[in-house]
């Protein structure tokens, strides 16, 4: 009898642990949040269950229960409606200036005392972002190097660290090099470089491209944004893609602009200014998107835009940002470019007639194949933030 007890309380110990284990799993495998003009959008499999707990004209509530018995989480569906826009595929010019100016680099300063370092000292490290110095904002590298050389006193900075504001107090050292007072930073204030449009949305004039935000590359920081512009570009060839090594669409940037960047996030850049022309495309809703055949639309070294063929290998709804992965299989783009190019960020992706993302990020050792982002999170981007802008 006791061996039965001590049997059944082990099985009954392993099948709770399976459950733990399952309910885990699904918890991190499914989405917390999605955009959907359908209410049945939602991760559903034959062990998976979603009943709807509340709805408004702005969202819904589902609940999920794993074999419909065993409560995993609650899973917010915010309501978008269906949108038509015109669909992209052009190389464009970004340039960004920033809001403030990130530090790239802290380092010393050469005095008659021997190495200084100033900017360490009062706490500013790489990735900072410096807003003022005494009050004066700071645009440029000139800025702080102007306000250090006529400021003998204390330098009160006022900076960013991960989303929160600071202030550090610093005192400038006279360089033996040029005799000049220094503070030991160097920073950035602007970047630039090329993308492709992936839709231009007419209900609010607004136009999405790059797939991805704008980073620095010397800090991983995300440029914040001050003001930008976009430009057209003049094709110059392409340097092809191969293991290990990501090529570039090469291109010259217009100094004529035709758009206004308005946002910089980790799902794209939105500008507004001339309208786009071409087909008009239905944004799909993320319940039509499916692992299978797909394309791609866009041009390539100034010829016209066209379809290549490509495949859907996973779509991923836990992601916020990389929620599929996309290899081409087009034979003609493949020679073009080798596999997915830098400039290459935003191309449109096509399955079934209807818009369903756009490409992003190259797998680095494997240049067939990339993600993307879904389209109907770029589109609800383009909402919110004519909101903001209105």
């Amino acid at each position: 009898m006791k061996k039965r007890i001590k049997c059944l309380t082990l099985i009954l110990s392993v099948l709770c642990s399976i459950i733990y284990s399952c309910i885990v799993y699904t918890s991190i495998s499914t989405p917390n949040i999605i955009y959907s003009s359908n209410d049945n959008a939602v991760f559903i499999n034959e062990y998976i269950n979603c009943s709807n707990v509340s709805s408004n004209n702005s969202e819904s509530i589902y609940e999920i229960k794993l074999l419909n018995i065993f409560p995993v989480k609650n899973l917010k569906v915010l309501n978008s409606k269906k949108q038509n826009v015109i669909l992209g595929g052009d190389q464009f010019g970004i340039k960004i200036y920033s809001s403030g100016c990130i530090v790239t680099t802290v380092s010393g300063v050469l005095t008659g005392e021997g190495c200084k370092n100033p900017a360490y000292e009062a706490g500013i490290r790489k990735g900072d972002i410096i807003f003022s110095i005494n009050g004066k904002k700071i645009s440029s590298n000139n800025d702080v190097e102007k306000i250090v050389e006529s400021s003998d006193e204390k330098l009160k900075i006022v900076y960013e660290r991960n989303g929160k504001k600071c202030t550090a107090t610093a005192y400038s050292v006279i360089s033996s090099a040029d005799g000049k007072r220094r503070l030991g930073v160097w920073i950035k204030d602007s970047i630039a470089g090329i993308g492709t449009t992936t839709f231009y949305n007419p209900e609010n004039g607004i136009t999405a491209g790059l797939g991805h935000g704008i980073y620095d590359n010397e800090t991983n920081i995300l440029m914040p944004l001050n003001d930008g512009a976009v430009c057209k570009v003049r094709a110059c060839g392409i340097e092809k893609s191969s293991s290990g090594y990501i090529g570039e669409i090469r291109a010259n940037l217009y100094s004529d602009n035709f758009g206004k960047i308005i946002g910089n996030n980790d799902c794209g850049i939105y500008f507004k200014g001339d309208t786009l022309e071409g087909e008009t495309i239905e944004v799909a809703d993320i319940s039509k998107v499916y692992v299978g055949k797909a394309k791609l639309y866009l041009s390539l070294n100034g010829e016209e835009k066209k379809y290549y063929d490509c495949n859907i290998k996973k779509v991923d709804y836990k992601s916020d940002y990389k929620n599929l992965i996309v290899e081409i299989t087009d034979k003609e783009l493949l020679e073009k470019t080798g596999g997915i190019v830098q400039g290459m960020s935003g191309t449109p992706i096509i399955q079934n007639g209807r818009l369903i993302g756009a490409l992003t990020h190259v797998f680095v050792n494997d240049c067939n194949k990339g993600y993307g982002v879904f389209a109907s999170t770029m589109a609800a981007e383009t909402t919110e933030l004519a909101e903001k802008t209105n």
